[in-house]
């Protein structure tokens, strides 16, 4: 093979490389609903936060090795009969929840996520697979404390009588979701002492996993 061909040909397969890097990037208003059951009746908790979600140009985000999730807004937190905040986790760097209530994801096309980007969905119960992460704040002389929750107790006693009933997701034209969750927790991002797992934690300015 002559320099010149090989030339050619490396440039040719650049130019390859380049195009299957490009992306394209889907947006959406995704809305989370908390339903509480408790001796005294049902509690109700919601939030919607904005998601853009990018992946390669096909689609294909099931076999894409390079995804990416931003998320704008707050999460979802409820308050509990005992005091407790029950607080879940905002998406993080896996696929938003509403792709997979809405969404075949093995065999979802660009041409579908254009669709699904541009419609409302739902709202439909999520999957306790698809769960978020769970965390329970509750007061102390020490500060406001985390504690993740396992999966045992989310699907199972919150407390005495409480118990999480189900998680309903949908794709909304509502507005983001501001304050609501520095109502719920006063003190959130003012408290001079976090601990999270029985050990100290970052507060508000490093802490994105609850509002972004």
């Amino acid at each position: 093979m002559s320099r010149r061909f090989k030339i050619f040909a490396g440039l040719a397969t650049l130019l390859v490389v380049m195009a299957s890097c490009t992306s394209n990037t889907y947006e959406w208003n995704e809305r989370v609903s908390l339903e509480i059951v408790t001796p005294d009746g049902r509690l109700i908790a919601f939030s919607t936060y904005h998601v853009a979600q990018t992946y390669s140009e096909d689609g294909n985000f099931a076999a894409s090795n390079s995804h990416s999730t931003d998320v704008v807004g707050e999460t979802v937190a409820i308050r509990l009969p005992s005091g407790r905040v029950l607080i879940a986790d905002l998406p993080g760097s896996t696929n938003p929840r509403a792709m997979y209530a809405f969404l075949n994801i093995g065999s979802s096309t660009a041409a579908k996520l254009d669709a699904f980007a541009t419609q409302t969905h739902g709202p439909a119960v999520l999957k306790p697979r698809y769960y978020p992460d769970f965390f329970m704040m509750s007061s102390s002389p020490e500060g406001l404390i985390f504690e993740r929750l396992s999966s045992d107790v989310v699907l199972g006693e919150l407390e005495p009588g409480v118990r999480l009933d189900r998680i309903t997701i949908e794709v909304t034209d509502d507005p983001i979701s501001e304050g609501q969750l520095e109502v719920t927790v006063p003190g959130l991002f003012t408290a001079e002492a976090l601990v999270c797992n029985s050990n100290p934690c970052e507060p508000k300015e490093r802490w994105p996993r609850f509002i972004q």
